[in-house]
C-alpha cells in the first residue's frame, strides 16, 4: 500500500463509486448507498440497479469479517450479483467465504484493480 496505513470504508466507497461510473458510461443506472432491502434492518453498502441488481459488500482494512458470510447469503437471496470490495488484507479470507458466483474487487494505491471474477460490470 505503498506506506499507507490502510483503506477506510470512505476511501473504499469512493473508488467503487468511480469504479462503478466507468463500468457504466454506456448505460443508465442507479446507485443506492446503505440501502435497506427485503422489509428488514439489513442494508446493502452499495447496490447499483441497470438491467439487474449488483450489491457490493465493503470490507475495509479495519472491519472484521465475522458476519460477511450471512450477509453474502442473504444478498445471493434478493439480488442479481454480489461482490465484496477490499483490500489485499482481506483478501485470502474473503476467497474463503464468497461462492463461485460471487465477485471481488481489491483496492490497492488508490484505485480498484481488475476484478478478480467474472461477470457483468465487476
Amino acid at each position: 500500500m505503498n506506506g499507507r496505513k490502510g483503506f477506510s470504508d470512505a476511501e473504499l466507497r469512493i473508488n467503487l463509486l468511480n469504479y462503478v461510473s466507468e463500468s457504466h458510461s454506456q448505460t443508465d443506472y442507479f446507485v443506492a448507498l446503505e440501502a435497506r432491502y427485503a422489509a428488514t434492518s439489513r442494508r446493502v453498502d452499495v447496490l447499483v440497479v441497470c438491467e439487474h441488481t449488483h450489491a457490493y459488500e465493503i470490507k475495509s482494512d479495519a472491519d472484521r469479517l465475522n458476519r460477511l458470510s450471512d450477509q453474502l447469503s442473504d444478498y445471493r437471496h434478493t439480488f442479481d450479483f454480489v461482490t465484496v470490495v477490499s483490500t489485499e488484507k482481506h483478501l485470502p479470507s474473503i476467497k474463503k467465504i464468497v461462492s463461485k458466483n460471487d465477485g471481488i474487487i481489491i483496492a490497492n494505491n488508490d484505485h480498484i484493480n481488475s476484478p478478480l471474477t467474472s461477470g457483468p460490470d465487476r
